[in-house]
């Protein structure tokens, strides 16, 4: 996607063989990007960067930990939050659904992809004015 940090996108030139040329010479000059899953600076899912930003409005010292589960990688946002709580988001690759864990204990599962209810429950999680009075909580 172009709108990552640190991605360009180029526009294919030429046709026929002076294509793949052009190509080849661009591969050897920028270098290619493999995909790799738990290589350094890699993030498995999509969605984990965006839940970082999310839950970086509101806590302080979010972490991202990796770990591979049964051949499936597990990217996880770790903080503490008001309440002096370990909070863990866990994002498995290709899963549709994430997994609040508070204190080592399973209390709620929520689509990845929904960074409304994820602002949410972090900003519950972080400030005790929204913990009652919070709208997109209030809605479910």
């Amino acid at each position: 996607m172009a709108d990552k940090v640190g991605e360009r996108r180029l526009a294919i030139r030429h046709e026929g063989q002076r294509m793949f040329d052009w190509m080849a010479f661009v591969l050897e000059y920028e270098g290619a990007v493999p995909y790799q899953v738990g290589s350094p600076m890699h993030l498995a899912s999509p969605h984990v960067a965006d839940a970082y930003a999310t839950a970086a409005r509101w806590i302080r010292n979010v972490r991202i930990e990796r770990e591979i589960e049964l051949e499936i990688p597990v990217e996880t946002l770790v903080f503490q939050d008001k309440d002096d709580r370990e909070i863990r988001i866990e994002y498995r690759h290709l899963w549709s659904e994430a997994h609040l864990v508070v204190d080592g204990e399973l209390t709620e599962r929520f689509s990845q992809r929904d960074f409304n209810h994820l602002n949410a429950v972090v900003r519950e999680l972080a400030d005790n004015f929204y913990a009652d009075r919070n709208l997109w909580r209030a809605r479910m």
